[in-house]
C-alpha cells in the first residue's frame, strides 16, 4: 500500500472535513501499519523482512535508500550429540552460533546476495563423535556484507566438552559491527565444571550429556536435545539447538540454520 498525499488547502483552519479527505487520512494510517511505501519514512523501524529456512537469494527491496541499515540475523546448525556402548560417556553437540550482523549501509551490498542455511547434523546410530552442523552465511566470502554462523561442533564419544565455539568470519572492507561475536550453548559434558549444557541468547542451546542431562535454554533459537542413559538422545530444537548424547541408543540430531533479514529507515 503507498501513501496519499494530503494536500496543505485541505488540512487548511478553513477547510470542510470531507469524504475525500478522510478517506485519504485512512489510508495512511493502514499504510503506516502495512510498513507502506513512499513518505513519510518510518525510522528505525524494518519495511522489509525477508526469512529464509532453506538456502536461497535475498533481493534488496525495491524501496531501499541509500543509508538505510541492514540487519542480519544468523544462527548455524546444530551438532550432534555423540554415541556409545554401556560404560562410557558421550557428550552433547554444541548448539548453532547466532548473532545480530549490522550492515551500516544497504547501497554498499549487491541488488542480490546468496544466503546458505546450514543443515543441522546427524543424529548417530554407530557408535562414535557426533557430527557438526553446517555453516550459514550472508553473502560471499571477501565481499562487502560477508558474514559466516558457524554450525555446532559435535559431541565427544569420551565424555569430554566439544569444541570451543569458533568466532565468527565476516567481511573487513564493510564498517559494520556484530552485536556478539558468537552465541552457542555447548554440549555438556561429565568435566568439572560442565556437566550442565551450555545456554545461549541467539544461538541454538547446547546438547545434554548421556548422564540424561537436560539440554541448554536458548532466548530466541532452539533449546538443546537432552542426552540419556538408556535410550535416544534428544535432537535440538530448529533453529540451531544441539543434539543430547546418548549411551545404548541413538544420539541426538542437531537442528536446522536459519536466517532472517531485515531493512530498516535510518534517514
Amino acid at each position: 500500500m503507498t501513501f496519499v498525499p494530503i494536500t496543505d488547502a485541505e488540512i487548511d483552519v478553513d477547510s470542510p472535513v470531507t469524504q475525500v479527505l478522510m478517506t485519504k487520512y485512512r489510508d495512511n494510517i493502514n499504510a503506516i501499519g502495512l510498513r507502506g511505501t513512499a513518505t513519510p519514512k518510518i525510522l528505525g523501524v524494518p519495511y522489509d523482512r525477508q526469512v529464509f529456512t532453506a538456502s536461497g537469494t535475498w533481493t534488496k527491496p525495491s524501496n531501499a535508500e541509500t543509508g538505510d541499515t541492514v540487519i542480519v540475523w544468523g544462527i548455524g546448525g546444530g551438532g550432534a550429540g555423540a554415541k556409545v556402548a554401556a560404560n562410557n560417556e558421550a557428550s552433547g553437540g554444541n548448539g548453532g552460533a547466532g548473532f545480530l550482523w549490522r550492515i551500516t549501509d544497504i547501497d554498499t551490498i549487491a541488488a542480490t546476495e546468496t544466503i546458505v542455511i546450514g543443515a543441522g547434523a546427524a543424529g548417530r546410530t554407530t557408535q562414535g563423535n557426533g557430527s557438526d552442523g553446517g555453516d550459514t552465511s550472508f553473502a560471499t566470502s571477501g565481499q562487502d556484507g560477508y558474514c559466516r554462523f558457524t554450525g555446532g561442533n559435535g559431541g565427544p564419544n569420551n565424555g569430554d566438552a566439544p569444541s570451543t565455539p569458533e568466532i565468527v568470519s565476516y567481511s573487513t572492507l564493510l564498517s559494520a559491527n556484530v552485536t556478539t561475536f558468537w552465541q552457542e550453548g555447548r554440549g555438556a559434558s561429565s568435566g568439572t565444571g560442565n556437566q550442565v549444557a551450555g545456554s545461549s541468547n541467539l544461538g541454538g542451546g547446547g546438547g545434554g550429556h548421556s548422564a540424561s542431562t537436560l539440554g541448554g535454554f536458548s532466548s530466541n533459537a532452539g533449546h538443546g536435545g537432552a542426552g540419556s542413559s538408556l535410550s535416544n538422545g534428544g535432537s535440538g530444537a530448529f533453529p540451531g539447538g544441539g543434539g543430547g548424547g546418548s549411551k545404548d541408543g541413538n544420539s541426538g540430531a542437531g537442528g536446522a540454520g536459519y536466517m532472517v533479514v531485515y531493512s530498516i529507515k535510518e534517514g
